[in-house]
């Protein structure tokens, strides 16, 4: 069979030939020790950033790229959705989570170690960002797509019109969520959002955050979209997942904003060439995304240069949520 590309490797323990496709797995536990099985690993000083391996139980052979101790899939819509209809088939289980990553999470995520863990064990890694789609592309040499919440909702609503998905919108300001559904309702006449919760902005009771989850499993929506802003949203899609049940948890963001016409999206051509940020930085949200825009884009890089020639390395640590919750 022919050899890939990054047969050869290199780690401490000098250049050598790592096992390719089919061959019997070989296995890093110190590299990414949570995950069970690997096919094969890319660890070189130019190339440390990346990493691939397979043969989940659940899942087919992936792909994955570590940006900064951040495990993101190599994933197109298409493997989304498959993964999405399996998890839909029972409603009696626990929610499952799609995390949309850009360089500001993983930037956020290196000071926070609940915040890598939430990543790293969420069902699907996204690549948010258009450079992580793209070194996906270029370096891995694999099929992926951009995955960003705006997009993969505007790909559920039209797809719900075959499978006949539901929707429940959780976040925003109230005038602003009331907008967002009214506008999806709009433009897809087909859409069932079951419901819509601005909440304060404010820490929940545990009444109130009972009373919240009581009628988002009484409404039994398909998908629900959560824009409280990262990483308030990730921590609340943290301690929901086994709360809510059945249901596919998005962190959402700005789509709130942005389908609830309080920021103009960019577009289409601004989006798909990476300066989507610059966008935003000029637009009326300033004041909110300077610092996320510049200082944090400015650390991402500097980090991600340390670990491209290997002076500093974070290795994601990917893991698996057992479909029950343990107690002990």
């Amino acid at each position: 069979m022919r050899a890939r590309w990054w047969q050869w490797t290199y780690d401490y323990r000098g250049p050598r030939i790592i096992a390719t496709d089919r061959q019997a797995p070989r296995v890093y536990p110190r590299m990414i020790p949570l995950c069970s099985r690997f096919d094969s690993v890319l660890f070189t000083p130019k190339m440390s950033a990346i990493a691939s391996y397979g043969n989940f139980s659940r899942y087919p052979i992936m792909t994955v790229a570590n940006f900064l101790g951040i495990g993101i899939d190599a994933l197109t819509y298409g493997d989304m959705f498959d993964r999405i209809d399996k998890w839909l088939k029972t409603k009696n289980g626990r929610s499952h989570h799609i995390a949309c990553i850009n360089a500001y999470c993983v930037t956020l995520a290196m000071k926070d170690e609940r915040l890598t863990k939430i990543y790293n064990g969420a069902d699907i890694v996204g690549a948010d960002g258009v450079p992580f789609v793209w070194w996906i592309r270029k370096i891995l040499k694999e099929k992926c797509d951009r995955l960003a919440a705006p997009d993969i909702l505007l790909q559920l609503a039209q797809r719900a019109r075959k499978t006949g998905y539901s929707f429940y919108l959780y976040g925003g300001a109230p005038d602003v969520v009331a907008n967002m559904k009214k506008n999806l309702e709009q433009t897809f006449p087909y859409i069932k959002i079951v419901g819509s919760m601005a909440p304060p902005f404010r820490p929940l009771t545990e009444e109130e955050d009972r009373k919240i989850t009581n009628e988002i499993n009484y409404l039994q929506p398909d998908i629900v979209c959560v824009g409280l802003g990262t990483p308030k949203q990730d921590y609340w899609i943290e301690d929901h997942l086994y709360k809510i049940q059945g249901a596919v948890l998005i962190a959402s963001g700005a789509t709130f904003d942005f389908f609830g016409g309080r920021v103009r999206m960019a577009p289409e051509f601004i989006r798909k060439s990476g300066f989507e940020w610059l966008y935003r930085l000029v637009g009326k949200d300033f004041r909110r995304v300077w610092k996320r825009y510049t200082v944090m884009n400015v650390l991402f890089l500097w980090n991600f240069a340390m670990q491209l020639t290997g002076l500093r390395l974070r290795k994601p640590e990917r893991w698996t949520r057992p479909e029950r919750q343990l107690t002990f």
